[in-house]
């Protein structure tokens, strides 16, 4: 796993770019509007997959411990292939784990985004996601009438 700090704006951008679907929640200039911790694009990439997960990272007041949540809005982990393979995913949460060991980070809240299709399955068995409340979307593109 490799943490890309927010000031490298073109790297982290580039990844953000190459996976199969993003949204400006994940973009490297809208984590840079969020002042309550160091804002990191975790990136793990092998010969099948890529994924991109963009934290920030807080110290725990009073602790040697860190925690991980999202910026307000909807980021949450990103994959290269719109269905990941099993093996991938399993690689990426093996390497998520062990970076959030090294770090002594021992809780991560992530926004998942509700119009990704598939988003939940890459945090498959490592942890709780629930439903919180109804997304209405309308499509723009579509004629007034």
């Amino acid at each position: 796993m490799e943490p890309i700090n927010v000031r490298e704006v073109k790297r982290w951008n580039e990844i953000v770019q190459s996976m199969h679907e993003y949204d400006f929640y994940h973009l490297a200039e809208y984590h840079r509007l969020d002042t309550s911790g160091e804002a990191f694009l975790l990136y793990f990439a092998n010969e099948t997959d890529a994924f991109a997960f963009p934290v920030i990272v807080r110290n725990i007041e009073g602790t040697e411990y860190k925690d991980i949540t999202s910026v307000y809005g909807y980021a949450g982990p990103l994959s290269r292939k719109s269905h990941p393979a099993p093996e991938a995913i399993r690689l990426f949460q093996e390497e998520l784990k062990k970076y959030l060991d090294d770090n002594r980070i021992i809780s991560v809240f992530a926004r998942l985004h509700p119009l990704f299709e598939d988003q939940s399955s890459l945090l498959q068995n490592r942890g709780e996601v629930s439903d919180t409340n109804l997304t209405v979307a309308i499509d723009l593109t579509l004629p007034e009438k």
